[in-house]
């Protein structure tokens, strides 16, 4: 349950995202991750909270940081604005452009939501390539990947917005998906100042 400070976390040679009381805020357009160490299935889930306007890409089994972004990494990309949520299906092309496929949509206007913050969780089968979307505890009809599912291990956020302070991450929990039992373990965390990822033996 994270993030409890900027440690492990990667910017690059930006400095659009800062830490502030367990919440990565965002401070101009850019980009912030990490290696998780993904297992082949999880659960990802964290809360965002918009000031201005939602406005943020959340980029799951990436191959690195910096492969992020307009780039189009070999990865699944959740995309947050105005209008709704989706959850993409990412595929490098040899012509340098990227391929998107829309794999789940959430079709209402996240403005309307009083508090200006949404609870997500995203669970990722790469095995089955099956994906499900829980929006404020609401899912989603699941989506299918027809494609070989990404390998990466990389999580990364991206603001898209250029107000200071204008995107919010926290309570960010990412823990492996045991497809067969459909349940968690609980697991006792080997460092609360720092992030982590629980998992199965």
């Amino acid at each position: 349950h994270g993030p409890e400070n900027l440690i492990s976390w990667d910017q690059g040679n930006e400095s659009s995202w800062e830490f502030d009381e367990g919440r990565l805020r965002s401070r101009d357009r850019g980009t912030i991750g990490r290696d998780f160490e993904l297992p082949a299935n999880f659960i990802f889930s964290s809360r965002f909270t918009w000031v201005n306007s939602p406005n943020l890409r959340i980029h799951l089994c990436s191959d690195s940081i910096t492969s992020a972004g307009d780039a189009g990494s070999n990865s699944y990309l959740l995309y947050a604005n105005s209008q709704g949520i989706q959850v993409k299906r990412v595929t490098p092309r040899e012509n340098g452009r990227p391929e998107y496929k829309t794999l789940i949509s959430y079709e209402s206007p996240l403005t309307n939501f009083k508090d200006q913050s949404v609870d997500i969780e995203v669970r990722i089968d790469r095995s089955g390539r099956q994906l499900q979307l829980s929006i404020n505890g609401e899912a989603m009809p699941p989506g299918y990947d027809p494609e070989v599912p990404p390998t990466g291990t990389h999580v990364v956020f991206e603001s898209l917005s250029s107000g200071r302070r204008d995107i919010q991450i926290e309570d960010i929990v990412l823990q492996k998906w045991d497809t067969k039992t459909q349940r968690f373990r609980a697991e006792p965390r080997a460092d609360e100042k720092s992030d982590t990822l629980t998992v199965d033996d």
